[in-house]
């Protein structure tokens, strides 16, 4: 079967705004990891802030967990977005009621998804749509493995960083004088930084983890390519490819940005060279 070779271009819009509001609650909780980290090296250094940092961390803990909530529910509604765009730009079969009912869920204004609309976002010009999925499919996991894995390498530096003043503030406890009151607002401070480390790593693990696994998607992809794109291969690659994104952070705007340029040459590159083969 054949499909028109261009793609939902309001819609792709309304999802990109949404992966920004999603972006914009991200940074918000690294804005609010870091005042926590903040609080917590504040009791180290100046005991006598020991009660009112542990104080501060505690209702940081909260707004966190409110930021949290939020953000999820956001890249919830933009996930679902971008697998609308990629089934129903390939294969078809989003109704108006399915797509009006989409739209009316994002958090984005209409407005910022036009601002966001991209003629050129998907360089497939195939009309085949099984064809048309796999080549969509694997430049989406082709862009994914970069931006991933720069995304990783910034933040297994940040947590690096991280923990080397988190280990130096540790060494300097026992030359601070000790008390009740301060060894409890140091106990709930050390916890407070303990969580903010672990989200950390698991950022950079999800970042790693992403990357390694669009790199596998791209090499799947170009052999069921060759065996002529059966559909059963390319929805069980589309779901682990999911599966993947979804659970990693999103890519910060400004590495897409710097990276677009280039990863528009890689591409079309890669795609030349898989075409040479084919």
């Amino acid at each position: 079967m054949t499909f028109s070779n261009s793609f939902d271009q309001r819609l792709n819009g309304a999802v990109r705004a949404e992966f920004d509001r999603a972006l914009s609650h991200q940074s918000n909780l690294w804005k609010i990891q870091v005042l926590l980290a903040g609080a917590a090296i504040a009791s180290v250094f100046w005991p006598s802030t020991s009660n009112a940092a542990a104080l501060i961390g505690l209702l940081l803990l909260a707004v966190y967990a409110w930021q949290k909530t939020i953000y999820e529910e956001v890249k919830a509604r933009a996930n679902q977005g971008r697998r609308a765009v990629l089934v129903s730009s390939s294969l078809g079969g989003l109704t108006p009621d399915q797509r009006r009912d989409l739209l009316s869920r994002f958090s984005s204004t209409s407005e910022e998804g036009e601002a966001r609309e991209d003629p050129a976002y998907y360089a497939s010009s195939a009309t085949e749509q099984n064809k048309r999925l796999a080549e969509m499919l694997e430049e989406s996991a082709f862009w994914t493995a970069d931006l991933h894995g720069q995304a990783a390498r910034r933040s297994w530096s940040i947590l690096i960083i991280f923990l080397a003043i988190a280990l130096t503030s540790l060494l300097l406890l026992p030359f601070i004088s000790a008390g009740p009151a301060l060894n409890i607002a140091r106990t709930i401070s050390a916890m407070l930084v303990l969580l903010m480390s672990g989200e950390m790593l698991g950022t950079a693990l999800s970042f790693s983890s992403a990357q390694k696994c669009s790199e596998k998607v791209v090499e799947r992809l170009q052999r069921i390519k060759a065996e002529g794109s059966p559909i059963s291969s390319l929805i069980i690659v589309f779901a682990d490819y999911n599966a993947a994104v979804e659970a990693a952070p999103i890519v910060p705007g400004r590495l897409y940005e710097k990276r677009k340029p280039e990863l528009n040459r890689l591409w079309s590159e890669h795609s030349d060279g898989s075409k040479q083969q084919s």
